[in-house]
């Protein structure tokens, strides 16, 4: 038995990067799984329903002390839900700024059509 030789390749091709340098350089960070995704989300949802309850809690306990039903039970709740609120808006801007971040800089995989494609 003899080996076959297979013909010299050009120096053109021998020195250029190769298949896997080029799918590493086209290829986007891996993005969050989805379980991962609906435990930030339930994270936020219920630092929204806990802020309301903690204010409702502290406006029935100063009610009961001060004799004031239902008003400060009123006033509390509805603190509590604009600061709930507000914590939402700020955690939903930090997760989509991260998001954001680590797709920045990456062009597109070969297979999607960017932006000027579109139009």
């Amino acid at each position: 038995m003899h080996a076959r030789k297979t013909p010299d390749m050009p120096e053109v091709l021998r020195s250029g990067p190769s298949v896997s340098d080029l799918r590493r350089h086209h290829t986007r960070p891996p993005a969050p799984r989805f379980s991962q995704q609906m435990m930030q989300l339930g994270a936020v949802a219920s630092n929204v329903a806990f802020a309301v309850l903690g204010g409702a809690a502290i406006g029935y306990g100063f009610d009961w002390l001060l004799g004031t039903k239902p008003w400060l039970f009123l006033v509390f709740a509805l603190l509590g839900l604009v600061g709930g609120l507000v914590s939402l808006v700020r955690q939903t801007r930090a997760l989509m700024r991260e998001q954001g971040e680590s797709m920045r800089g990456v062009p597109p995989a070969p297979d999607e059509p960017t932006d000027e494609q579109n139009h």
